[in-house]
């Protein structure tokens, strides 16, 4: 069976192998394109949609750490993109996808369980698909520069009320859908609380609405539950499984 994701980069790195060339502009689209945009957008139900700015990625190169050239999108290019690409690759490139970039993470509990959401129909990507707690790449404000961790970092603590509670976050690689192009770089948050813990905490989270169920599952149980749902997992979760369990196999 071929996989929904292809590996762009993979390695364990911290924060400072990180490094970030940051473009303050937002890419011109063809005419024609900006206005499929704008049309398709109006067909959206906007109670549960907001067109914020967006990160991008433009390149990257993984040479002595992970470097990323980003520059600005926004969610309705996500969307479109998401919905339209076999058409936008053959009218006018693979440049002219969102290609917002997406942060997701394996959480793991104290006691070793890790923690799968079932996304609420409402939300944009992959509605009722099972995922990992995650999100995008937000704009810098001022004049700093995009900082992936702390949005990671904060779609935790959004998702999940986790904040102090995460002993060690480390990204695992860089991945890219198969269908929409889309990047999502994997992360793994080690906490400092334990499985129950953890599930009473996301009962107060703020973006408790996204999600329908929250799931945890014992390493011991991940192989057998990913064989059973992986038609109903979203790519960037399937990737994120697959790091982790390797990641659980090389440390064994």
């Amino acid at each position: 069976m071929s996989l929904p994701y292809r590996v762009l980069w993979r390695s364990l790195m911290q924060k400072e192998s990180l490094t970030i060339s940051w473009s303050k502009t937002k890419q011109d689209l063809p005419p024609e394109l900006d206005r499929a945009q704008k049309c398709y957008w109006k067909t959206l139900d906007k109670e549960w949609l907001y067109n914020g700015e967006l990160v991008r990625l433009d390149r990257w190169a993984g040479k002595n750490g992970l470097h990323l050239l980003l520059s600005i999108t926004d969610y309705k290019s996500l969307l479109y993109s998401h919905a339209h690409a076999e058409n936008i690759i053959f009218k006018w490139g693979k440049e002219y996808l969102s290609r917002a970039l997406g942060v997701s993470a394996i959480v793991v509990s104290s006691d070793d369980y890790i923690f799968m959401m079932q996304n609420s129909v409402h939300v944009g990507e992959y509605p009722g698909y099972w995922d990992v707690p995650g999100g995008h790449v937000d704009l810098p404000v001022s004049d700093q520069i995009p900082d992936p961790f702390a949005d990671i970092s904060r779609e935790l603590h959004e998702e999940l009320a986790l904040s102090f509670e995460i002993s060690q976050l480390t990204c695992m690689g860089l991945i890219e859908t198969m269908q929409t192009f889309k990047p999502e770089l994997l992360f793994l948050a080690n906490c400092e609380i334990n499985r129950r813990d953890i599930l009473i905490e996301a009962k107060n989270s703020k973006d408790k609405f996204e999600f329908s169920k929250l799931w945890s599952l014992a390493v011991n149980e991940l192989e057998d539950w990913t064989v059973e749902n992986i038609n109903h997992i979203s790519p960037s979760a399937l990737a994120a499984l697959h790091f982790y369990k390797d990641y659980v196999r090389r440390a064994s």
